[in-house]
Parts: C-alpha cells; structure tokens; sequence
C-alpha cells in the first residue's frame, strides 16, 4: 500500500505544480511566479478519510463540520456516495457533482492571502446520510514551509490596499494548528498530554 500512496501523492503533487502557472496567469502575474515557492520541499500531505454513516434526522452534526482548508489548493477525487457540500459566496451549501475522471480543486486559505480576497477559500463540509462508508483522499499542496506570503502586487492597489501583512507559511501553519487542535490550545486530556509528549 505504502508504494501505491506513494506514488499517487507524487502524481497529485506533479499535477497541483502543473496548474500553478493557471493560478498566476489568472491573478495578473508572470506564469513562473509560484513555481519557486513549491520547490525545495513544498508543504504537502495526504490524508485517508473515513465518514461513517450519520442519521439524517439529527440537527448540526457533521462528518467533517464546515470549514476552510489551510492550503493553497486541496485535490480531491470523487466517489459515488455523497455527502460533501461547499457554500458559494451567496451563503448557499451546493453538493458539486461527480464528474468521473475529475479532481475537485478547493482553493485553500493561502490563496486567499496571496490573492487579497481576490481568490476565496472554499468552505465546504461533509453530512454521510448516505447510509453507507464514505472514504476519500485529500491531498493538500501549498508552500514551502520559508516561504514568504505577501498580497501580490497584481491584487493590491490604492483602492484596495493589502488586507493581509506579509507573513512566513510556517507560522501561517502554526497559527493555524495552535486555533485548530486542542492540544496547541492548553486543551487538558490523555490525548493532548500523549500529542505534547511527542512534540
């Protein structure tokens, strides 16, 4: 298995840097301007997800509660059972279809930074009132862990001035993790002491 998943998160990654040159053209910048970013061990992860069926007859619960991915992009490829929706700007939660042989691209929180809101993160979540398991594989692609995040010059202007200062991706991450995770927040358990023993 570990050969397989292997070899996917590198055929993921490969794709997510191929459309990197998509992203920059679309914000008005040079088509190599995200490249360097991405290289020397960009920030990269898989995750194996498993969303038991739910009631469907239960208020606000959630296999996965709505949220943003801290990403720059997240790839995602469909299954037949459902249960992931993404609310569009309106406010309204829409269930993307499945279109065989296609990846759903989340833009993630870097995005949304590099571009000054020009680009928005995707907040999406997922209800299994399948009746049945739901699996997929995310696979996050973002930065190198030194990159500098800084609103791109395209997106900024008298107008509409930088809403974001320019930050290091690492403690972009580690802000994240510390308001995300229990055990970065002081949260008291046997699984935050087991998480902070290991750090």
């Amino acid at each position: 298995m570990r050969r397989d998943m292997m070899a996917y998160f590198q055929a993921l990654g490969a794709m997510c840097d191929r459309i990197l040159p998509v992203f920059a053209t679309a914000l008005d910048m040079p088509r190599d301007f995200f490249t360097p970013f991405f290289q020397n061990e960009a920030h990269a992860n898989l995750r194996f997800l498993h969303y038991p069926p739910q009631p469907a007859d239960e208020d606000n619960l959630f296999g996965q509660a709505p949220h943003t991915d801290n990403s720059f992009v997240t790839a995602l490829a469909r299954q037949d059972v459902p249960g992931l929706a993404v609310r569009l700007p309106s406010g309204e939660w829409f269930a993307p279809p499945v279109i065989p042989g296609t990846f759903l691209i989340n833009l993630g929180n870097i995005m949304r930074r590099w571009s000054n809101d020009r680009f928005l993160s995707t907040p999406h979540g997922v209800l299994n009132d399948s009746g049945t398991d739901r699996y997929s594989i995310a696979y996050f692609h973002s930065p190198n862990v030194d990159s500098v995040i800084e609103c791109l010059p395209s997106c900024v202007s008298a107008d509409n001035p930088a809403r974001y200062k320019p930050a290091v991706y690492r403690d972009l991450v580690l802000d994240f993790y510390r308001a995300n995770y229990f055990h970065q927040k002081g949260h008291r358990s046997e699984a935050a002491a087991l998480a902070g023993a290991e750090e």
